[in-house]
């Protein structure tokens, strides 16, 4: 399970409520911070499983589906104080699977549920690093072996977020031919 841009896809809005061993190359982040929280909008781009078994690897497609095309989701987010305006699946032309939605986030789900923190006039995120990840955002940057440390001043209207797996470009795209016949239907 992979929960490091969870946090700020789940700040910058749940980057991972994903089970399993599905991962994204690459998630961008943005959250615009309003009066009553934010508007976020997050898009997976490059989803792989690190799976070698066809019935792992179809089990991992059917949960990507799941979390992105059903119901569900929207609910796993709503619980944690984020309402969806949009959300999609889809297939890039350079073949890539991509998901990204666009939601709405409380005030209090910002500071209590995604670890989005307030301290000396500044607003801290902490980075879960693994998987070869390679951060890049438009707040400060303080990375150590195991955390990267995202600043930005209280002040900023716009937080953004990317983070880049190595570990994962490197996976054999395997759910391509399973996007395809689920389009179908």
């Amino acid at each position: 399970m992979r929960v490091t841009v969870a946090k700020f896809a789940v700040v910058l809005l749940c980057l991972t409520l994903l089970s399993g061993c599905l991962h994204s190359e690459k998630t961008e982040s943005r959250l615009v911070l309003t009066p009553a929280g934010g508007e976020i909008h997050v898009t997976y781009s490059g989803w792989k499983s690190d799976e070698t078994d066809p019935e792992k690897i179809k089990k991992d497609f059917e949960d990507l589906v799941e979390k992105f095309a059903t119901p569900q989701y929207e609910k796993d987010l709503s619980d944690q104080g984020i309402y969806l305006l949009d959300k999609k699946i889809y297939l890039r032309t350079d073949g890539k699977i991509n998901s990204e939605y666009r939601g709405l986030v409380t005030q209090y789900a910002l500071e209590h549920n995604l670890g989005l923190r307030r301290s000396n006039g500044e607003r801290i995120f902490v980075q879960e690093m693994g998987m070869g990840a390679k951060v890049t955002s438009n707040g400060k940057i303080l990375s150590t072996e195991k955390n990267t440390l995202i600043v930005w001043p209280e002040s900023a209207d716009t937080l953004t977020l990317s983070v880049v797996y190595d570990d994962v470009i490197k996976l054999k795209d395997t759910l391509l031919p399973l996007y395809k016949a689920w389009e179908k239907k």
